[in-house]
Formats: structure tokens, C-alpha cells, sequence
């Protein structure tokens, strides 16, 4: 073969070689490897589950703490050993607060009273008062127990004030060795309202009034001019209680001193005190002698000697008020009460309830069956609860009260309503939570005696589940019309479900 056919045989070789290869001759182009396709994500469960799917579990019930447990058994029954997750009903309910020595009675702000010996028409007995422990005996005898809001109560105010519908709300703690005892209570009463100077004074009404001693008598004209009130002879019958009506300058204010004033033969001013007040009113104290003098001792004012007149300041008698006298005569208070107990091993709590009105309706049977017709009462209640099962919870609820008495001129009268809408501050409890109050018989009440308190027309009644209330009627009627119902109704009541209980008081007037 010639060099010349090698050559060609070459090259043809060589562009066979290259055109295979992809090199200047076409052919495919080489590509990068593709990235590899990435795992799918692990399954997970939905919110509020757990496991890995397909075994998704919901999470296991909460228990209810050794503490929460103490508590419902204090709503159930201390002696009964409750299941966190079943309702075990009964009504054999421990309640602090209705023992006599802890039971609690209101009274009345009673308004001017003609008979000198009417202790309840002088301040500051004729203000309203919310008493722990003893009896109202009947007449005018001061009743027995301790006031609540009174320096010697063993029960401290703690929070503030608040409201609950038309109730005024407030918390008291009482603290023995061991022991502490929260109340809870709500109250409707109105504010004090004031009245007329020359109508508080007059003449042939305000005897023994404001307490100071004597009759306080006014001359006063067939107009508006108001003259000097004189206040009594006050060595006869000062009471300290009253002091406090007597303003500023009056007493000395050392610790302990007497203040002595000159009598009538002597300069005007030396028997004068000036821009002082009696009983809320601006005025000036006159010794019209011979001899006065006010005392202080151990910081409290302690007697006041002598004759004294009192002038006020503004003499029209339309301008003068006498502030805060006219105090509210018909209120209910209720409550629940909350002992706990605690010692080395835990906790032990009594939940109780409480309630009373100002003005209990002690009408019998015969009255009472006068009345015809259907009388509706709402209001509030308040009390504890226990919610157990999946989602298990203790605490203090309110709700709402609603009441209907069916009275009847045969003697059968009957009252039932609901207890609803049961929150714990803004949460809803349990929706299903509705306490049903059954149909109760209305019974007599009676008058208050020397040994016993009064009692209201009452009723004692059965709610579902093995639960019960009871209650009375207070605010008697004015009129005697077969539509004059009483005012208002209070009580307390007990209540099961299926996932829980709840115990409480309520308060509700007529609409």
C-alpha cells in the first residue's frame, strides 16, 4: 500500500472516531446527572395527639391533684371518697355557717321610730348589719353575735369590693392556728340615703334621737327658719357610741384631758365652739351652762357634761339634710364559706353555704294562702364546683337565678326555677351545667322570740341526682292584695352531673 492510500485510510479512521465520540460531527451532547428525588416527610399526628401514625392517641386524661381532690370531696362530702371521674350524688352535705355559733343573720336599717325606748331608731344601731353567730331576739333588745364589718370580728375584709349583678361582693378571711375560713359574700343593700333636718328633729318624733340624752326639741316658725336645737342634758345619759355625732373642737384630742367651758355669766366665746358639726350638719356647740366640759380618754372621747345647744349654720330649713340616716330595710345577703384544714399529711376543705334577708316574711299560712297568681324572682347565686372526667377542674363559679312561686288560695303553694349560666370568671364551666330547682311545698314561717331568730316562709326542695335546696321569702309586702307578693327570695342548693357537682347560694327579687 502507497503512503498516499494510508494517509487516507487514517484520516477516514480518525473521523469515524471522532463522529462516534460526538467530537465536531453532531451527535448527543453529554448532561449532568439529574439531583434525586428527596424523601417524603414523616407522618405526624394531629394537634393534641400523640404516637406516630397510623397509631395516633389522644393523650391521657389529667388527674385531679391530691389538693383538687380534697376540695371535692369538701363540695360532696368530707366523709364520702369521691372518684375523679364519676359523680357519686348526695345530700348529706357538711355546710359551715349554719351551726348557731356560725350562722349568719342580717338586720335591718329600721327606719324613725315614736317610742323612746327604740334603741333601732338611734344611730348607729339603726344601720344594717351582717352578723356571724347568735340570734335577733324579738323587741327592741340589741341582737346578739358578732358583726362582720365591727372591730371585734374575728373576720378580716380581703380584696376589694366588686358587684355581681344588683349584689355588692365582698371576701372576709378568718385565720385560726391551722384553719382558714374564706366567706364570700354578696349583699343587695341600697346606699344610705339622708333626710330632712326639721323632719328628723321635729317635735313628737325624735325622741331620744340621736341617742345624746333628753328630748331634742327645735322652735322653729310657721316658715323656714330654722333656731337653736338644743341636744339634752348629757350627764344623764351620754353613750360613747354616739360620740362620733359630735364634730371637730368639742373634745380635747391629748390622749387624755378634760375640756372645760365657761357658763352663761361669763363672755360669749369662752362657751362657744365654733364650725363644728352635729351629726353630719355644720353648726356651732353653745354651753348654756352652768358648768360643761367634754373629756377624752385613752384616745377616745370619753364624756360630755353640761347643757348644750347646737345652732346650724345654714338656718333654711329646705337646704338642711341630716346625711346617711335613712338606712335600707329590706336586703338580701348570701354567701358560700370555705374552711380549710391543713396538717402535715394535706389538706381538708368544708364548703358551706350561707343566706339571709333584712326583712323575713313571717306571715302564716293564713296570709299567705291569700295571695293568688305566679310571682317571678332572678337574681344571682354563687358558690364552688368540681368538674371532672376527661377535662377535670376545681373553683368558684357564678351564675344566674331565676325563680317562679305559684301561689295558690288553697294552701298549696309551690316555688321551683334554675340555677344556669355557670362560669368561672369568663369561662363556661360545662354548657350542659343547669341545676334544676324541683317544685317545693311554701311553709309557715314565725316571728323572732327571745331564744330564736325569725323564719321566713320557707321551702326545702330536691334537685336531680340526689341534690337538694332550700330558701325562704323576705321583704314583706306593703299592700294586702292577692298580688302583694314578697319582695325577694335567698337560699342555698346543691347539684349533680354526670361530671360533677357544684354547691351554692343565690339571692333574686321580684320582677
Amino acid at each position: 500500500m502507497d503512503m498516499k492510500r494510508f494517509f487516507l485510510y487514517a484520516i477516514v479512521i480518525a473521523a469515524l472516531a471522532l463522529a462516534g465520540c460526538g467530537g465536531n460531527g453532531g451527535g448527543t451532547a453529554m448532561m449532568p446527572d439529574p439531583e434525586p428525588t428527596p424523601p417524603p416527610p414523616p407522618a405526624t399526628c394531629p394537634d393534641g395527639q400523640t404516637g406516630t401514625p397510623p397509631n395516633c392517641m389522644d393523650p391521657a386524661p389529667a388527674e385531679l391533684t391530691a389538693q383538687e381532690m380534697a376540695f371535692v370531696r369538701g363540695i360532696v362530702n368530707p366523709r364520702v371518697a369521691d372518684d375523679p371521674t364519676t359523680s357519686r350524688p348526695t345530700s348529706d352535705i357538711s355546710r359551715p355557717g349554719q351551726a348557731a355559733s356560725e350562722k349568719m343573720s342580717v338586720t335591718m336599717g329600721r327606719p324613725a321610730d315614736t317610742t323612746a325606748t327604740a334603741l333601732n331608731a338611734n344611730p348607729p344601731h339603726n344601720k344594717p348589719q351582717t352578723l356571724i353567730g347568735g340570734i335577733v331576739p324579738t323587741g327592741e333588745a340589741r341582737p346578739t353575735g358578732v358583726n362582720i364589718d365591727g372591730p371585734d370580728s374575728p373576720f378580716k375584709k380581703v380584696g376589694a369590693e366588686g358587684t355581681l349583678g344588683a349584689f355588692l361582693t365582698q371576701s372576709y378571711e378568718k385565720k385560726t392556728r391551722g384553719m382558714t375560713d374564706t366567706l364570700h359574700l354578696f349583699s343587695n343593700i341600697d346606699d344610705p340615703k339622708s333626710e330632712k333636718y326639721n323632719t328628723y328633729y321635729a317635735d313628737g318624733v325624735a325622741a331620744n334621737r340621736p341617742g345624746v340624752g333628753g328630748r331634742v326639741t327645735s322652735a322653729v316658725d310657721a316658715t323656714t327658719e330654722l333656731h337653736a336645737i338644743p341636744v339634752g342634758a348629757l350627764t344623764i345619759s351620754f353613750d360613747k357610741k354616739y360620740a362620733d355625732l359630735f364634730g371637730p373642737g368639742l373634745f380635747p384630742t391629748a390622749q387624755t384631758d378634760t375640756k372645760t367651758y365657761g357658763d352663761a355669766a361669763t363672755d360669749l366665746d369662752e362657751r362657744r365652739v365654733k364650725n363644728s358639726s352635729f351629726n353630719g350638719i355644720p353648726g356651732d356647740f353653745t354651753c348654756t351652762g352652768p358648768t360643761c366640759s367634754a373629756s377624752t380618754k385613752n384616745g377616745k372621747r370619753d364624756a360630755l357634761v353640761g347643757s348644750w345647744t347646737f345652732t346650724p349654720t345654714e338656718t333654711q330649713l329646705n337646704l338642711i339634710n341630716v346625711p346617711d340616716v335613712k338606712y335600707d330595710t329590706d336586703y338580701l345577703s348570701f354567701g358560700y364559706w370555705i374552711s380549710e384544714t391543713t396538717t402535715a399529711g394535706g389538706s381538708r376543705f368544708e364548703v358551706g353555704t350561707v343566706y339571709a334577708g333584712a326583712d323575713p316574711v313571717t306571715s302564716d299560712l293564713a296570709t299567705l294562702t291569700a295571695l293568688t297568681g305566679t310571682a317571678t324572682y332572678t337574681g344571682e347565686a354563687a358558690g364552688a364546683y368540681a368538674r371532672k372526667g376527661d377535662n377535670p377542674a376545681v373553683g368558684e363559679f357564678t351564675g344566674d337565678a331565676s325563680l317562679t312561686a305559684n301561689f295558690d288560695a288553697a294552701g298549696a303553694g309551690t316555688i321551683k326555677g334554675t340555677i344556669s349560666n355557670l362560669v368561672d370568671g369568663s369561662e363556661v364551666i360545662d354548657p350542659s351545667w343547669s341545676v334544676e330547682l324541683q317544685a317545693a311545698s311554701i311553709e309557715a314561717g314565725s316571728a323572732a322570740t327571745a331564744d330564736a331568730s325569725a323564719v321566713p316562709a320557707n321551702f326545702d326542695g330536691d334537685t336531680p341526682r340526689g341534690g337538694n335546696w332550700r330558701g325562704g321569702f323576705y321583704g314583706n309586702p306593703t299592700g294586702t292584695g292577692p298580688t302583694d307578693y314578697p319582695h325577694g327570695v335567698a337560699g342555698d342548693f346543691t347539684g349533680h352531673f354526670e361530671n360533677g357537682h357544684v354547691i351554692g347560694a343565690f339571692g333574686a327579687t321580684r320582677r
